[in-house]
């Protein structure tokens, strides 16, 4: 059953590939300004996603429309443990996604993007400088997504990845789905050589998928590609993509691996220990 599953997940993944994105209108001089005062002249036009509701934006230069503050809330939830109460908010904003969902479309010949948070808005417009966009913070992905956290947290993987599979036919490009795809891979289902070529696969593709990625997910594939190369036994290069990703973000998690692997290539043998997770990575000492 689990081969079957993974045989499924890489179908999906091939499928994860770029596709052409429609022409963009461009100027050179546009700054965080001008995504400010198209932000605002999209407030008051209102004419996108029926009951809209803008609220104070915990994201700056993003309108939060009433999906996105929901899920918003569940995020707090489940910081506080409430993961009950965060489910059933879920589900509510996950029966109202819409059937031909986009997170990057045109409307009146506008172009509108839905990001996830203030991070990921920042690496498009760093990247794709000139785009002139309207920017939305995004509500159904990320309701899936964290749906599919709370899930593996209860102990149910499977359903988990199911979740997030569904993620990511709403947006396939997303490096945050990919990256809890490959960290649930390798630190809820037995870790053997299809699982972790498996979640190899899907940390590098979401460096690869999109050209905007904020560091800080950047930095989780990397630690993540390296977990799996160390359980492959390919130190050297679980060393490099550790160094590169501390280029990315200071993580306590890829210093602790990175001496790890120093063990192991001094002649250590592989320690045996619990499961360590932080902010998403996993180690799995076998």
């Amino acid at each position: 059953m689990k081969r079957f599953f993974l045989f499924l997940l890489l179908i999906l993944l091939i499928s994860c590939g770029k596709t052409p994105k429609e022409d963009k209108t461009t100027s050179t001089e546009k700054t965080f300004t001008d995504y400010y005062y198209q932000s605002k002249q999209k407030e008051s036009e209102g004419n996108i996603k029926n009951k809209a509701v803008l609220d104070e934006p915990s994201v700056p230069y993003m309108l939060i429309y009433e999906d996105a503050k929901i899920v918003n809330r569940a995020v707090e939830l489940i910081s506080s443990s409430n993961l009950d109460s965060a489910k059933i908010l879920l589900e509510e904003v996950i029966s109202r996604t819409p059937e031909n969902y986009s997170n990057d479309y045109f409307e009146d010949d506008k172009h509108y993007v839905e990001f996830w948070d203030k991070e990921e808005f920042e690496s498009y417009i760093n990247v794709l400088e000139g785009s002139a966009i309207n920017a939305i913070q995004n509500a159904y992905p990320r309701a899936y997504y964290w749906k599919a956290w709370i899930l593996a947290e209860e102990g149910d993987p499977m359903k988990a990845m199911e979740e997030l599979s569904k993620a990511l036919s709403l947006e396939m490009d997303n490096p945050q789905i990919l990256c809890e795809m490959g960290s649930i891979l390798t630190n809820f289902f037995d870790v053997d050589t299809s699982s972790v070529l498996m979640a190899l696969g899907l940390y590098k593709t979401a460096l690869s998928n999109r050209d905007y990625i904020p560091p800080r997910d950047k930095a989780r594939a990397l630690r993540g590609q390296a977990v799996c190369l160390v359980e492959l036994n390919r130190l050297e290069e679980a060393k490099e993509v550790l160094n590169e990703s501390l280029q990315y973000a200071n993580s306590q998690l890829a210093i602790d691996e990175l001496a790890y692997i120093e063990h192991l290539m001094m002649g250590g043998e592989r320690w045996k220990a619990e499961q360590v997770t932080t902010d998403g990575d996993t180690i799995i000492y076998d």
